[in-house]
This record gives structure tokens, C-alpha cells and sequence, in this order.
């Protein structure tokens, strides 16, 4: 999918059922003195009736609703409200996150890690970073397995010259077996060409070890890559998710 395309997918400002054919999970409502008794009265009863699984209301300025943070979960079709912890903070199962008001800004935390989720910008220079790392990754990659390759090349060059000089060094064995009486210098000289033939497949057995080991290394980059794009992934999953929040400062009430 082009990336213009996905990023068109990330930043949508609004959610239409109509063409979504569904309801989201989650909502989170900005209230202000405008908004407060329509988003406590009117979506409330919408968004029960819509089966959004959980509501939530975020005051940041602590003026128009009896706490910072309200939350609903839909439970038997009717929506229940969500306990706070002492901090004022509440737990979204669908989110898996906790959402906690810190000052004038709410705050989410992964519920299994306690680690705070960073902001837009941060998450998205996070994101270009980790892509980053897997081009990079993959390019180290890339020019292991070249590395390996030239090597498992050479190696094999080394062992064809090593065998081809076992082969002539049989064939000097041969004549001397048939010549007895000028055998022994030829033996000689066919002993010292087996053992030059010997250390050549030494040579090129050496060869194809580091080849391996190349290839075992080029397998942990490529791992090392996956992980790397895991995480990418996991990242913009993470920003599709807060993107699909509605802007803190572009709410207002439906028509």
C-alpha cells in the first residue's frame, strides 16, 4: 500500500459509522462549558445505544465535570461506570491502557508495563528512527549474505584447486607404481604435491567454515531486521490507535 495512502488511513478526523459499517470501541470526549451536558446527557445515550464499549470524558480544566476523568463500560447493553484509582486515573480494557488527567493533558500507560505511551510528535520521530534502523539493519544484512557468498565462491575456487591436485597427485602415485626403479623420486616429489594438495583443502575448509559463520551471522542481522520492523510496526499501531482519539481541540457537538 502506498505510504501516502496509509498515512491518509492514520490521520482521518473523524469516524463515520456510515462508512466505517461499525461503531468504534472506544470514545473519548474533550468537555468544555459548551459541551459538558451534551456529552454527560445526549452522547451518553447515543453511544449506549450505538454499543461503543467504553466512554469516556476528559475535563481539563477541572470545571465541568465532577472529576477529571469519567468512564463507561457497556455491560448488558447499558453502559456502568468506571472506578477511579487514587490518582484519578482509569483503566480501558479495549485500549489496554490506563488514562490518567495529569495537569491539563491526560496521560495513557501501557496497563502490563506501567510505560507511558509518548506523545504524537515523539512517537512519530520514534517511528521514523525505527524505520530507519531496519533500512539500515537491511543493508548490513545485505552485504553480509554478498560477503558470504564471495566467501562460499572462494572456498569453493580453493577446494576445486585442492582437488585438482589430489587428482595429479594420484596420477604421479600411478607412474610410480608402474616405473619401480625411478618411483621413488617420483613418489617423493607426488608425497610433497599431495601434502601442498592437503593444505590447499586445509586452506579452503577454512574457507567454508568462515563462510558459514558468515551465513549464521547474516541470519542473526536479518533476525536483528525482523525484530526491529516488529517494533516499527508495534509503534504504528500504536500511533493508529491515538490518532483515532478525536483532537482534544476540534470537538463539538453533533448537528
Amino acid at each position: 500500500m502506498p505510504e501516502n495512502r496509509k498515512r491518509r488511513q492514520i490521520e482521518r478526523e473523524s469516524f463515520k459509522t456510515w462508512e466505517e459499517r461499525a461503531s468504534p470501541c472506544v470514545i473519548l470526549e474533550i468537555t468544555s462549558k459548551g459541551t459538558a451536558e451534551e456529552d454527560r446527557e445526549n452522547k451518553y445515550a447515543l453511544y449506549q445505544r450505538l454499543g461503543v464499549r467504553e466512554y469516556f470524558l476528559f475535563d481539563p480544566l477541572r470545571e465541568y465535570l465532577p472529576r477529571p476523568l469519567l468512564g463507561y463500560r457497556l455491560i448488558g447493553g447499558a453502559y456502568e461506570p468506571l472506578p477511579p484509582a487514587d490518582d484519578g486515573s482509569l483503566v480501558s480494557a479495549e485500549l489496554m491502557l490506563r488514562l490518567c488527567p495529569e495537569d491539563k493533558s491526560l496521560g495513557l500507560y501501557h496497563f502490563a508495563t506501567g510505560e507511558r505511551l509518548p506523545l504524537p510528535p515523539e512517537t512519530h520521530r520514534l517511528w521514523q528512527e525505527a524505520r530507519q534502523q531496519v533500512v539500515q539493519e537491511r543493508a548490513r544484512a545485505e552485504q553480509e549474505q554478498q560477503r558470504a557468498q564471495q566467501a562460499r565462491l572462494r572456498a569453493q575456487q580453493e577446494y576445486d584447486r585442492a582437488e585438482q591436485e589430489r587428482l595429479r597427485a594420484e596420477q604421479e602415485q600411478q607412474r610410480a607404481e608402474q616405473a619401480r626403479l625411478r618411483a621413488q623420486q617420483e613418489h617423493d616429489r607426488a608425497e610433497q604435491e599431495r601434502l601442498r594438495a592437503q593444505q590447499e583443502y586445509d586452506r579452503a575448509e577454512q574457507q567454508r567454515l568462515r563462510a558459514e559463520q558468515a551465513e549464521q551471522e547474516r541470519q542473526r542481522e536479518r533476525q536483528r531486521a525482523e525484530e526491529a520492523e516488529r517494533r516499527a510496526a508495534q509503534l504504528a499501531a500504536e500511533l493508529a490507535q491515538l490518532r483515532a482519539l478525536p483532537p482534544p481541540d476540534d470537538r463539538s457537538p453533533p448537528g
